[in-house]
C-alpha cells in the first residue's frame, strides 16, 4: 500500500502512528501476560519474571528502547492521538501488575504497581542508553524490595 493510501486509511499520519502504537501495545501487553503465565501461579514469581523478560528483550540485537517512551518524547503535540495510546497501555500494564500485587497480599498494590512500572520504564531506558550496566537484573533486585514491603 502506498504511503498516501496508508495515511488516508488511518485518517492521516497521526492516525497511522496511533494505530501502530495500538497494535504494538496489544502485542506487548500479551507478552507480559505470557511471561507471567509461564512463571507459574506464585504472584511473586510472576512479577519478577517480568524483569527477566525485560532482560531478554534488552539483550536482543534489534532493541532500541521503549517505543512508548520514545513516542511520548517525539510527539510534541500533547493532543496527538498517540499519547492516548501510550497512556492507556501504561494503565493496562499497571493493572496487570496491581492484580498480581493484590494476589500477593501487598499492603499497597496500586502504589507498588506504579513503582514497578517505574522500574520497568527505567530498565528499558537504561537498556537503550547504557546496556552494559545490565539494567534488568538491577531493576529486578529493586522490585524484590517493593514486593517485600
Amino acid at each position: 500500500m502506498a504511503r498516501r493510501s496508508l495515511y488516508e486509511h488511518f485518517g492521516g499520519k497521526d492516525g497511522l502512528i496511533a494505530e501502530v502504537l495500538r497494535r504494538s501495545a496489544e502485542a506487548d501487553e500479551a507478552a507480559y501476560v505470557r511471561t507471567m503465565a509461564a512463571a507459574g501461579e506464585d504472584p511473586r514469581a510472576r512479577l519478577l519474571a517480568v524483569f527477566d523478560g525485560i532482560g531478554e528483550v534488552i539483550a536482543r540485537e534489534d532493541f532500541r528502547g521503549c517505543r512508548y517512551l520514545a513516542a511520548d518524547l517525539a510527539l510534541t503535540d500533547p493532543e496527538h492521538p498517540g499519547h492516548a495510546v501510550t497512556r492507556e497501555y501504561r494503565v493496562r500494564v499497571t493493572g496487570l501488575l496491581e492484580h498480581e500485587l493484590a494476589a500477593l497480599g501487598h499492603p499497597r498494590p496500586a502504589a507498588a504497581a506504579d513503582q514497578l512500572l517505574l522500574l520497568i520504564d527505567g530498565a528499558l531506558a537504561a537498556g537503550a542508553t547504557r546496556p552494559a550496566t545490565d539494567p534488568a537484573p538491577a531493576a529486578r533486585r529493586l522490585a524484590e524490595l517493593v514486593l517485600a514491603e
